[in-house]
C-alpha cells in the first residue's frame, strides 16, 4: 500500500527556512509563495478530513443497515410464529366446536316450561279509591316510626351524657324527647324538601317575601326540625365497634333497610316475568364501599343488586359493601357452588324459587352451574359464546333431550 505524502505545517516550514539557508524556502521567497503554500496545505488537510469522515459515516450506515436487517428478520420470524400459533389455536377450536355440534341434536320441540303457581299482586286489603297516602302507609307503619323515635331519643341521651359541659343555649341542652306524631311531621317535611328545592335548610322557614310561601312554619319550628335532624338515628351506636375488621359496614342503617325490604316482600308478590341486575345509587360523599362504574349514568355511588318486575316494582334488594361474601345473610355454600355472581340470584329470589317465574339476567350472572341450579323454573339470559359455549352445549343438551 502506497504511503501518504507528508505535508509540513507552517511552523515546520518557518523553522526550515531559518535553520537551512540552502533550503528551497530561502529568505528571499516572496510572501505570495508562502501564502500559496499555506492554501494548498489547508486544502489537502480538508480533503483528507472529509475523506476520513465520509468513510466513517459509510461504515456507520452499513452497520446500521445490518442491525436493522437482523431486527427485521427477528420481528418477521416472531410474527410468523405468532400467526402460526393463532392458526393452530383456531384449528383446535374448530375441531372442538365440530365435536360439540355432533352432541347437539336438532329438535323443534318446545322446552318444558314450569307452570306459574305464585299468587301475584297486592297481598293486603285497601279501601276503594285509595290514594297515595294509603299506599305509603303500607310501608311506613307505626312500627317504622317507633323505631326512629326510639333510636333518636337514645342517641340524644348518649350524646348529652358524653358531653356534660354543653353550652346552655345549644340545641342539645334544650333537647326534649320526640314522639311518633312529631317524627311523622319531620319525615313529611323532609320529603317535601325533595320537591320544593331551596339553597339552605333554614330558607324553608325564612320570612323573606322572596323565599317564604310554604307550610313549614305552620308544621314545626325551624330549631326543632334542626334538632331532630341532628340526633336522627336508626341503630344503637353503643353496639357498634368501628375497629372490628368484620364489622357490618351497613350497621348504621341496617334496621331501616331490613324493615323496608321485608315490607316490599310481604305487601306485594311480583308477576311472572322478573329481572335481576345491579344498579348504582348516586353518592359523591366519602364512603368506604362507594363504587365507580363508568358505564352507569351516576358513575359514582352505592352499588345495589335488585330484583324487579316488569312494572318497575322493586321486590328485593341488598347493598354491595365492597366485599363478597359480606358478613350478613350470605350463604357460603351457595357462593362456593355458584360463584360470587351466581350466588346473587338465589339470595334475591328467596321465596320465589320453584314457582315458575321467568327470570331475565345478563351475561355477568350466567354460568353452567347457575343454569343447572335454576332448572326447576324457566331462566332466560344472555351469555358470551367465548366463555360458556364449551360448557353450555353438553350440559344443556341433556336437559333439552330429557
Amino acid at each position: 500500500m502506497a504511503s501518504r505524502p507528508r505535508f509540513y505545517t507552517s511552523e515546520e516550514v518557518l523553522d526550515e527556512i531559518y535553520a537551512d539557508p540552502g533550503s528551497d524556502f530561502d529568505s528571499e521567497s516572496s510572501s505570495d509563495e508562502i501564502e500559496e503554500y499555506h492554501d494548498q496545505q489547508s486544502s489537502s488537510e480538508s480533503s483528507e478530513n472529509e475523506e476520513v469522515i465520509e468513510n466513517d459515516n459509510q461504515s456507520i450506515n452499513n452497520e446500521d443497515q445490518r442491525v436493522n436487517a437482523r431486527g427485521r428478520g427477528h420481528n418477521q420470524g416472531a410474527a410468523r410464529g405468532n400467526r402460526a400459533a393463532r392458526r393452530a389455536i383456531r384449528r383446535n377450536r374448530q375441531q372442538e366446536d365440530a365435536l360439540l355440534e355432533i352432541q347437539w341434536t336438532s329438535n323443534d320441540r318446545q322446552p318444558r316450561i314450569p307452570q306459574f303457581t305464585a299468587r301475584q299482586g297486592l297481598q293486603v286489603q285497601l279501601p276503594n279509591n285509595a290514594g297515595a297516602g294509603e299506599y305509603l302507609s303500607l310501608f311506613l307503619t307505626d312500627e317504622f316510626f317507633d323505631l326512629l323515635v326510639e333510636q333518636t331519643n337514645l342517641y340524644a341521651a348518649q350524646y348529652k351524657a358524653s358531653n356534660p359541659n354543653l353550652p346552655p343555649n345549644s340545641r342539645a341542652s334544650s333537647w326534649v324527647e320526640t314522639t311518633r306524631n312529631e317524627m311523622k311531621k319531620f319525615l313529611a317535611l323532609s320529603f317535601l324538601m325533595g320537591v320544593v328545592r331551596k339553597p339552605e335548610v333554614s330558607d324553608y322557614w325564612s320570612t323573606n317575601p322572596l323565599l317564604k310561601g310554604s307550610i313549614f312554619n305552620s308544621v314545626m319550628p325551624r330549631n326543632r326540625f334542626q334538632s331532630i335532624l341532628q340526633f336522627l338515628h336508626f341503630a344503637d351506636n353503643s353496639q357498634y365497634n368501628a375497629n372490628d375488621p368484620n364489622r357490618d359496614r351497613l350497621y348504621k342503617v341496617r334496621p331501616v333497610v331490613q324493615y323496608l325490604v321485608s315490607k316490599f316482600n310481604s305487601i306485594y308478590i311480583p308477576e311472572e316475568h322478573i329481572s335481576i341486575d345491579e344498579e348504582l345509587l348516586l353518592w359523591k360523599g366519602k364512603l368506604l364501599f362507594k363504587q365507580y362504574i363508568p358505564l352507569k349514568r351516576a358513575r359514582f355511588g352505592i352499588k345495589m343488586f335488585s330484583l324487579c318486575e316488569t312494572t318497575g316494582y322493586l321486590w328485593n334488594s341488598y347493598v354491595y359493601l365492597g366485599k363478597e361474601p359480606d358478613a350478613v345473610a350470605t350463604d357460603m355454600e351457595m357462593v362456593r357452588r355458584l360463584g360470587k355472581s351466581g350466588a346473587v340470584i338465589p339470595r334475591l329470589m328467596e321465596g320465589l324459587l320453584g314457582k315458575g317465574y321467568k327470570l331475565y339476567v345478563d351475561n355477568w350472572y350466567t354460568s353452567q352451574e347457575l343454569f343447572s341450579f335454576l332448572y326447576s323454573f324457566f331462566h332466560l339470559a344472555t351469555f358470551r359464546t367465548d366463555r360458556y359455549k364449551r360448557s353450555f352445549i353438553p350440559a344443556m343438551s341433556k336437559y333439552i333431550n330429557s
